[in-house]
């Protein structure tokens, strides 16, 4: 009997152990909200806390959010048991780990990514993301001012649209309009975040001879070590709608009147592939080198390295070659805004 009660005393302690091993900090936010989760990471110079939830999203709170923080599980030792962020403890050295922020930030069509391409990431709940900017191809002096924006329908799932207004070879206009959406899976692998979307677009709208539907899901892995350093995967298939267009054309035979006449272009499909990297030059300064295999852009393949700054309010700046057809000189930039 003394044996039994023994190893149910040992039980008992080791179920409080594995409680307090999983205990979780709470977070009591000034809109009145509670977060429960883990703090992985404090930046001692904006007083900002990242916090992992239950399905593994990684969120960053604003010093100006939170009210004051329960520290209790583990993994957040480095902290008092109860503390507020003003008496957070600041920790020195290994400041780029702590200032990968602006690594996470949005591309020139309004969604979480690096220049051209998509991350993994997704916008938090209720959370607006919109960008606008300007690249210029040096092939054919094309100029592309892209617009948009993405929105978080949960932490998880984000739906988003773009379009952009371009001018080539004397012709200019609205180019495609994209509609489409993200989800980013739960996975137990710490620092992958892995997604999958699916975007629709039709275009052009305006200064085309033509409008085709397209179709294209892809899929996006996005890593980041805990130097900082974050690399970014995209695979997709773009699927080309077919489009009949109308054009002027002349009798063979006398008297060689002019009339009009209809062709058709079947549809057809290509392959996307997106690769980058990024890493945290400073606070709010990110280096940035990214490829794009038939990614976006009105069809070219950007080979580019550039700069982004800034986190709520994001500025970015990027050069390269456009390896599309004949290759080209490509730069450009954007400004972007993110919501709380």
């Amino acid at each position: 009997m003394k044996l039994l009660n023994k190893l149910f005393f040992c039980f008992l302690l080791m179920l409080g152990f594995a409680a307090i091993a999983n205990a979780e900090d709470v977070i009591y936010l000034k809109d009145g909200s509670v977060v429960h989760g883990t703090i992985i990471k404090r930046f001692p110079d904006t007083g900002s806390i990242k916090v992992r939830k239950h399905s593994g999203k990684e969120v960053v709170y604003k010093k100006k959010q939170v009210l004051r923080v329960e520290v209790v599980n583990s993994e957040s030792h480095e902290a008092a048991h109860s503390t507020t962020m003003s008496e957070a403890p600041k920790k020195h050295g290994h400041h780029h780990a702590e200032s990968t922020e602006a690594a996470n930030g949005v591309n020139n069509i309004g969604r979480p990514g690096y220049f051209f391409s998509d991350s993994a990431n997704t916008p938090n709940k209720g959370q607006i993301e919109g960008a606008a900017g300007a690249a210029f191809y040096s092939f054919g002096s094309q100029l592309i001012v892209p617009v948009g924006a993405a929105y978080g329908i949960t932490d998880q799932i984000e739906v988003h649209a773009s379009t952009n207004f371009y001018t080539a070879g004397g012709v200019s206009g609205l180019g495609n309009i994209t509609l489409g959406g993200k989800y980013k899976f739960n996975i137990a692998v710490e620092h992958l975040v892995i997604a999958a979307g699916l975007d629709l677009s039709d275009g052009p709208l305006t200064g085309g001879a033509y409008s085709t539907f397209n179709f294209d899901p892809y899929g996006i892995a996005t890593y980041t070590f805990a130097d900082g350093l974050q690399l970014n995967g995209q695979l997709g298939i773009m699927i080309l709608g077919g489009y009949t267009y109308t054009y002027t054309a002349y009798r063979l035979v006398p008297p060689f009147t002019a009339y009009q006449a209809t062709a058709t272009v079947p549809g057809g499909s290509y392959v996307q592939l997106n690769a980058g990297a990024s890493y945290p030059l400073g606070d709010k300064l990110t280096g940035i080198a990214e490829l794009d295999v038939n990614g976006q852009g009105s069809g070219a393949t950007p080979l580019i390295v550039g700069i982004r700054t800034g986190h709520d309010v994001q500025l970015q700046a990027f050069g390269g070659l456009d390896l599309a057809g004949t290759v080209g000189v490509l730069i450009g930039g954007n400004v972007a805004l993110v919501s709380e």
